[in-house]
C-alpha cells in the first residue's frame, strides 16, 4: 500500500492586504481588524471577500487609498496592540509572582 503524498500549498501574506482590506497577519493565519475574525489562507481573495461580505460600508465610510482610512487602520492596530499588551503584561506579572515564590519557597527549605 503506497502512501499518497499531497503538496502543501504555501500562501505568503499580501502586505497590501493591511491597508486594502484591513488584515494584519498572525501566525500562520490572517486577522481582520474590523471584526477580529481570521481567515485560515492567507490569499488576497479571501480577505477581499470577507471585506466585501461583512463589511460592505467600510469602502464607502472610508475610501480606499486614502488618508482617513490608513487612520483609521492604524487606530484600530493600535487598540489591538493595547488589548494584547494587557494580556501579556498580566502572564508576566502571574509568571514573576510564580518565580518570587519559588525563590522564597528554596530560602526557607535552606534554613
Amino acid at each position: 500500500m503506497s502512501s499518497s503524498s499531497k503538496r502543501q500549498r504555501m500562501y505568503h501574506f499580501n502586505s497590501d492586504c493591511e491597508e486594502i482590506c484591513g488584515f494584519i497577519q498572525t501566525k500562520d493565519k490572517g486577522f481582520c481588524l474590523i471584526c477580529n475574525s481570521t481567515v485560515s489562507v492567507l490569499k488576497k481573495y479571501s480577505h477581499e471577500r470577507n471585506l466585501k461580505i461583512n463589511h460592505n460600508t467600510f469602502d464607502v465610510d472610508y475610501p480606499p487609498k486614502t488618508e482617513l482610512r490608513k487612520r483609521k487602520i492604524n487606530l484600530i492596530k493600535s487598540r489591538l496592540s493595547a488589548q494584547q499588551a494587557v494580556f501579556t503584561n498580566s502572564a508576566n506579572i502571574n509568571k514573576n509572582a510564580a518565580v518570587t515564590s519559588f525563590k522564597i519557597f528554596h530560602l526557607l527549605q535552606k534554613k
